[in-house]
């Protein structure tokens, strides 16, 4: 089957493209993982909402047997391995070249034009690769000079704070404010909770709110970062309070979608409810 005898050509002309862009993919992949969601959350940001990808358009491909969906899936494969590495390629000179390979066709090209085309081509891809790899290093050093920043204002910004009237600090570092003084019973760790939040950064930039989703988030308390855990044990249900959360007890130097690194994070939290204790770990936006 012409499938099946083009399938081991079209495999090794994926495998190096593939091999071309495998430094790079793997860095993006380290950053994706460095500004990774939280958790596998179960109720997602408003920014990320907002900022997410349209809808991809439909395949205008008709597979109703089995060679068709299988050259599809080979075509696919190709396409996206041509796609990740960013070469600009000339459609309708690949579909025949394909097509002559398939009708056993001689090719349009001399054995070494072919040789010096993919030389040419190894070139284009390695001077690709190399400003790939400048842009994920000058991406990291400023990231890392970012986070720097942001922990020095922190610490600024928390010893002014530290002074405010009606200001609360703990021996961890957590600073709070007591908006309103609930008088129902406090949870711990193992409880799983309900609240409204809106949080901050310390420029004023808003990266969560459960108010503009327009539900209350449920969690764990133990389930969330260290700042939050704190503060929730030292509320009442009915409480409402201000909380300055330190770098170290939020997310420390690993940014987060919104979320830079080392950022003090500012929140307002409404403690509603005590839903019930519960062993399991919920998934929430502020899970770590």
């Amino acid at each position: 089957m012409k499938v099946h005898r083009v399938l081991t050509t079209l495999t090794a002309l994926v495998f190096l493209i593939t091999a071309f862009v495998s430094i790079p993919a793997c860095a993006q992949d380290d950053q994706a993982a460095a500004t990774a969601e939280p958790a596998a959350a179960t109720e997602t940001a408003a920014a990320t909402e907002e900022t997410a990808a349209p809808p991809a358009e439909a395949s205008t491909a008709v597979l109703e047997s089995d060679e068709a969906r299988e050259s599809y899936v080979i075509g696919l494969q190709l396409g996206e391995s041509i796609k990740k590495s960013g070469l600009e390629v000339d459609t309708a000179a690949l579909f025949v070249a394909i097509e002559d390979a398939l009708k056993g066709r001689a090719p349009a090209l001399t054995q070494e034009e072919m040789m010096a085309t993919m030389q040419a081509l190894q070139g284009k891809m390695q001077k690709q690769q190399e400003k790939m790899q400048k842009q994920q290093e000058k991406m990291m050093q400023e990231m890392q000079s970012e986070s720097e920043d942001n922990l020095k204002k922190a610490e600024e910004f928390l010893a002014k704070n530290a002074g405010e009237p009606n200001v609360m600090k703990t021996d961890s570092g957590l600073q709070y404010m007591v908006m309103k003084q609930g008088e129902g019973e406090k949870p711990v760790a193992a409880s799983k909770v309900r609240v409204h939040y809106k949080g901050t950064l310390l420029d004023g930039t808003e990266f969560d709110s459960s108010y503009k989703r327009g539900e209350p988030a449920e969690f764990q308390v133990g389930g969330v970062i260290k700042g939050w855990q704190e503060a929730l044990q030292l509320m009442s249900v009915g409480s409402q309070y201000k909380l300055f959360i330190p770098p170290d007890l939020a997310y420390g130097p690993q940014p987060r979608p919104g979320i830079p690194g080392n950022s003090l994070l500012i929140f307002e939290v409404e403690l509603i409810e005590i839903v019930a204790s519960a062993p399991e770990t919920e998934q929430g936006v502020l899970i770590q």
